[in-house]
């Protein structure tokens, strides 16, 4: 059986640093599995991680940091 590990990555307002940060991933663990959590982003960070064609799971409001990552 392979095992596969997912990063999850939670985001809110991470319009400027959001596409560095899965750019980066991509270049250095090509073989992970990545997710980005909008914590209720007020921003245009939805929009860059959809441009990347990255997986995302879109939360309507705010949880925190926490929660997000338990999602």
């Amino acid at each position: 059986m392979t095992q596969r590990c997912l990063i999850v990555i939670p985001a809110r307002n991470e319009q400027d640093t959001i596409s560095d940060v899965i750019i980066g991933l991509r270049t250095h663990t090509p073989t992970l599995d990545r997710l980005v959590v909008q914590d209720g982003s007020s921003d245009s960070t939805q929009q860059e991680v959809e441009e990347l064609g990255e997986m995302q799971l879109n939360l309507p409001f705010n949880i925190g940091y926490g929660l997000a990552l338990q999602t």
